[in-house]
């Protein structure tokens, strides 16, 4: 459940230089330890001009020997990467030439962990800000478990962190190959990309390794948004997302899983703070964006599962080949080596039991010696069978639970353990050097049989991997609830849901709960239910192709939530008869004051070349119901489609008896 996020790029109301935009971002591609944080006072303020990890293995200092001011540092040295806190402050600083242009510098930080804290700066009231000199802005303070994932910086500052948060986790739990790749010796990896760099600067999408990941991603958005609410959508993309798995597996492409991983701890956290921003499309509708995050989820269980098998590196044996391949031929060879390891041991404990009935031990002088020289090297080899086991496991978490996972555990544990017992036995009362050496080998051999029967060899391997990955994927897309295809955006999604932003899932609204408390409004006797009527045909045309309003309530004055509340919609329509249908119609709930949307109809469409009638009834658990208060309006829009296009509306009525209007406003009459 972790999330990933920047600190350092809110908006700050004034005009940045152009040498304080983001010009690099240095991602921390390394599980780290030690954090040294260094300061020194530039321009009369002490600000940070360093981050040092694990004593300069990971050395990003910029302002060292600055105006030859001395350097303050602070260290901290947690028990994982993850710290219990981050609190962070930055100052913005007029440029003395332009005044009204500003740069940004980092005169706050504070690290704490287990009690200790590494701290640099003083933490500033906003207040004291200065017009026209400084601005000092809001704290920025990360209290889940966290640590730094990157650093950004502009004009030879650090200007902002990328931190990796796990709410409600034991930091000390987090498997590395979550966070931490390797990537360069240095445990470092440059983003100088300008436009990935905007991407992080303007709308908080965190720098990633590889800027396909967030084409793939971006695309399936666009495609959800514009073209398809169904898993259509989905489908569409399935080759791209094929793709990156592919790419991911084969070239072993750590760039493709860490930029996947980033971007679904990236939209996690959107979610989460219910972010809010100009920038970009993803936050422009939360259920959209809600929509993408399962989908990235399952492309990021998928990554994880890869990234797995590239760092466990598991030694394949034939039983791991049947579970990855689920072939009966596997199945077949599986079962007819582990009767055969079986069998031999069988053999070769039957032959301690009729060795010891006529020979006494150790007969050969020599394997006083050798005998144990060989347990030791047998249990080297019994051990790193076992540990394959646990190998096999973390790669693949599913084996364990099936029969080609319980033959491993009897194949390599339980029988690795009694082939060493008896391999002992048996030398130490060979009376020949020959049968010393042929029985020590023979219970090697045994041990090392399910290794020896694998028939692929390391590119059949890949593809068995590459087949089981995109198992994965395309089960967790199967397993999405189709609630998330059942609605187009938000608009129409929260007639029935709502999000909710810890478990980043869409949940259907409980029934309205009834009772009979007294509303403090109180109706006014001359009020009147809300009711909107068009009698005759209207036509209505516009070359635009957006939406037009044709009629509307008034702004509601009263509302009372009832069992028997309803809102009921019914009309005749048409278009021009002929060509393309475009024609659409809804009826939307919004507020007087902003215009923003709280409830809508489904949108009715194409419009019919010939007359058809539309009825819909919404129960008191629909949106267009339950959210209908004081201070909001229905209005009925049509789509015409464009130029040349015409929408005939007949004998349209909508009518919501529970809330009430004034009746100053003419509501029958279309606008």
């Amino acid at each position: 459940m972790m999330q990933e996020f920047v600190i350092g790029m809110q908006p700050i109301g004034q005009t940045l230089t152009p040498n304080s935009k983001l010009l690099e971002l240095i991602l921390i591609t390394e599980r780290t330890r030690k954090i040294s944080l260094f300061g020194s006072n530039v321009g009369g303020d002490e600000v940070l001009t360093g981050i040092e990890f694990d004593d300069g293995t990971i050395d990003l200092r910029v302002r060292e020997n600055s105006e030859g001011a001395n350097i303050t540092k602070q260290s901290i040295s947690p028990d994982t990467p993850f710290v219990d806190s981050i609190v962070f402050q930055q100052t913005c600083y007029s440029a003395t030439d332009q005044p009204h242009l500003y740069w940004r510098r980092i005169t706050y930080i504070k690290i704490e962990s287990k009690g200790k804290t590494a701290e640099i700066g003083v933490l500033r009231d906003t207040e004291k800000s200065v017009t026209g000199s400084y601005v000092i802005l809001p704290v920025e303070k990360v209290d889940d478990p966290c640590m730094i994932s990157g650093v950004g910086y502009h004009n030879g500052d650090i200007v902002c962190l990328q931190i990796i948060a796990a709410p409600y986790m034991d930091a000390s739990s987090i498997p590395k190959h979550l966070y931490a790749h390797g990537k360069s010796k240095v445990g470092l990896l440059a983003l100088k990309d300008d436009k990935m760099l905007k991407l992080v600067e303007d709308n908080h999408l965190i720098g990633m390794e590889d800027d396909r990941t967030y084409g793939v991603i971006n695309n399936f958005y666009n495609f959800a948004t514009n073209w398809y609410s169904s898993r259509a959508s989905i489908n569409r993309m399935y080759p791209a997302f094929y793709e990156l798995i592919d790419s991911s597996i084969s070239n072993k492409d750590r760039n493709i899983i860490f930029s996947v991983l980033r971007m679904e701890r990236n939209l996690r956290w959107r979610i989460n703070a219910k972010f809010d921003s100009s920038g970009h499309n993803f936050d422009s509708d939360p259920f959209l964006r809600l929509k993408v995050h399962q989908v990235v989820k399952c492309l990021a269980t998928t990554m994880d599962s890869c990234q797995r098998i590239l760092v466990g590196k598991p030694r394949m044996n034939c039983y791991a080949i049947a579970y990855l391949s689920d072939d009966v031929g596997d199945y077949m060879i599986a079962t007819l080596v582990l009767i055969t390891q079986i069998s031999m041991i069988f053999l070769l404990l039957l032959s301690i039991i009729h060795d010891d009935k006529e020979n006494s031990s150790f007969l050969l002088t020599e394997s006083i010696l050798f005998t144990p020289i060989i347990a030791i090297f047998s249990s080297m080899l019994v051990y790193k069978q076992i540990s394959n086991i646990g190998a096999l496991w973390r790669a693949y978490p599913g084996m364990h639970t099936t029969p080609m996972g319980v033959f491993d555990i009897l194949a390599n544990g339980i029988l690795g353990i009694a082939v060493l017992i008896i391999q002992v036995l048996i030398v130490m009362k060979q009376q020949e050097r020959l049968d010393f050496v042929l029985n020590s080998i023979a219970t090697m051999f045994v041990l090392q049989l399910d290794d020896n029967a694998v028939f692929v060899d390391d590119n059949g391997i890949t593809d068995l991997n590459r087949r089981m990955l995109m198992k994965i994927f395309d089960k967790g897309i199967r397993k999405i609830d189709e609630k998330y295809f059942k609605f187009g955006d938000w608009k129409t999604a929260r007639n029935k849901c709502e999000i909710d932003p810890e478990e980043c899932d869409l949940i259907y609204l409980p029934d309205v709960n009834f009772d009979d408390d007294e509303k403090s409004a109180v109706l006014d006797p001359s009020a009147q239910p809300i009711h909107i009527g068009i009698e005759g045909e209207e036509v209505y045309e516009d070359a635009s192709g957006g939406w037009l309003e044709i009629a509307s309530s008034g702004p509601i004055t009263y509302s009372k939530l009832e069992q028997d509340s309803k809102a009921e919609l019914s009309f005749k329509w048409r278009d021009q008869g002929y060509g393309n249908r475009k024609g659409k119609l809804r009826v939307r709930l919004v507020s007087v004051k902003s215009g923003e949307d709280v409830a809508t109809s489904p949108e009715y469409g194409l419009a019919p070349h010939q007359y058809e009638v539309v009825s819909e009834t919404f129960d008191c658990n629909h949106g267009m119901v339950r959210f209908c208060a004081e201070g909001y309006k229905y209005v009925v829009e049509v789509c015409v489609g464009g130029g040349g296009h015409q929408i005939y509306v007949e004998s349209l009525k909508f009518e919501q008896l529970t809330a009430f209007t004034m009746p100053s406003h003419d509501n029958d009459e279309s606008v």
